[in-house]
């Protein structure tokens, strides 16, 4: 739920942070690609919160607040993936920001 998207959002934050720290490039590209598990996850609880407006009318206004958490938290994951990619060209001098996640390992 929600809180394990938070701590997630938390760690890639502080993954970021360190990589930043240390200069290191290769643990910024792992928060990058950590990305995308968390966009996952905003995608299941968006899911679920919808499901749940549609059979209770009455958890809208609660669902809405939930899914804006949500996008909040998923929002803070992109922040970081900005974060760690300006490491790697800080590092490297490589702009990584519109290579192919599946690329990423190469570069």
């Amino acid at each position: 739920g929600l809180a394990d998207m938070g701590a997630d959002a938390s760690a890639m934050l502080h993954d970021a942070l360190d990589s930043f720290v240390n200069r290191n490039a290769e643990a910024a590209q792992q928060v990058i690609l950590r990305d995308k598990a968390l966009n996952e996850h905003y995608a299941r609880i968006l899911e679920q919160l919808l499901a749940r407006m549609v059979d209770d009318r009455s958890a809208v206004y609660r669902a809405t607040r939930l899914q804006s958490i949500a996008k909040y938290l998923e929002r803070i994951g992109d922040h970081t993936t900005n974060l760690a990619e300006m490491v790697v060209f800080l590092v490297k001098g490589r702009d990584i920001r519109h290579v192919s996640r599946d690329l990423l390992k190469t570069v």
